[in-house]
């Protein structure tokens, strides 16, 4: 809400029309009545929403992980479909801070630990998270101002979801001093830091990747002995590419392999990330191809007014 707020003022200024997109997973038997309601706020505000349904119900365990994949896919999907360039998202200082510890106690790498970036791209639009170094109580406070309400997720004080259990510790952090422009600045030389591996990470796929009919290959003995952390990038950047998924697969299914390929030992087909890599050893080359067909993507359906 703080969100839709802010955007309208600043698109008024600058003579465009945003639009609310709400999500309603349908996991929880009042999430109807709460977007209804958003939805009517927003109009009451001036801006145009629309309530995004998945077909497909959301179940089964991961429930949290699945919401996310799906509310991403509807999102952008409506923004392809209205040649909208730019989603805006509403995550705050609190969010990427629970972010950053969820991928701290998974053992994430460098990538993982810069968070949340302030401009990313996700199938072709431009996310934007203008909030990031705001904390959630100044928001709320701008909404008390503005003489608007909000609706707070019953989810959120679930124990059962990670994030939550760490939300405790978060703030705690944040009270001992880690505002949310210390935190930016935290995020902002990782991601500094991040962006330089990246550029040679590129630079060694641009020098020994190349296309197959059905996947990627490269040599094997580029690998032997090389950067570990740039190894690693090039090996999720294939998987990704060729697998058709969003990220690469958790950092310990990725170690035996990356760790083979460095020693100069991958042997033996491996699938990962549902990709097969095949050493061939004679040729010394190795191919990466996709396992199964790529499933299409969830679609949703739109509620009408």
């Amino acid at each position: 809400m703080a969100l839709s707020l802010l955007s309208a003022t600043w698109a008024k200024h600058h003579r465009v029309e945003p639009v609310g997109l709400i999500v309603d997973h349908g996991i929880r038997p009042e999430s109807t009545e709460e977007a209804q309601r958003t939805r009517k706020q927003l109009s009451l505000s001036g801006m145009a929403a629309h309530i995004l349904v998945p077909d497909t119900p959301i179940t089964g365990s991961n429930l949290q992980e699945k919401a996310r994949e799906a509310r991403y896919r509807m999102m952008t999907g409506w923004c392809h479909r209205h040649s909208v360039g730019h989603l805006l998202l509403g995550h705050h200082a609190g969010d990427q801070l629970e972010t950053i510890l969820m991928r701290l106690v998974r053992g994430s790498g460098l990538e993982g630990l810069c968070g949340m970036r302030p401009l990313s791209q996700r199938d072709g639009i431009s996310l934007v998270r203008p909030l990031l170094s705001f904390e959630k109580a100044r928001l709320e406070a701008t909404l008390r101002e503005a003489g608007i309400d909000w609706i707070e997720d019953s989810s959120n004080r679930d124990p059962r979801y990670t994030r939550n259990r760490l939300r405790p510790l978060a703030d705690a952090l944040m009270r001992e001093g880690l505002s949310g422009d210390r935190l930016a600045r935290v995020t902002t030389n990782l991601q500094r830091a991040d962006a330089l591996i990246t550029r040679q990470a590129e630079a060694f796929f641009s020098a020994h990747v190349t296309r197959v009919e059905n996947g990627l290959t490269c040599p094997l003995d580029c690998w032997r002995h090389g950067e570990p952390e740039i190894a690693r990038r090039v090996l999720n950047r294939l998987l990704i590419h060729v697998g058709g998924q969003d990220k690469a697969p958790r950092a310990d299914k990725l170690a035996s392999v990356l760790a083979a390929l460095l020693e100069g030992k991958l042997q033996k087909r491996r699938t990962l990330g549902r990709c097969i890599l095949t050493p061939r050893l004679r040729a010394n080359r190795l191919e990466i191809t996709p396992e199964h067909a790529i499933s299409p993507e969830t679609s949703c359906r739109i509620v009408k007014k």
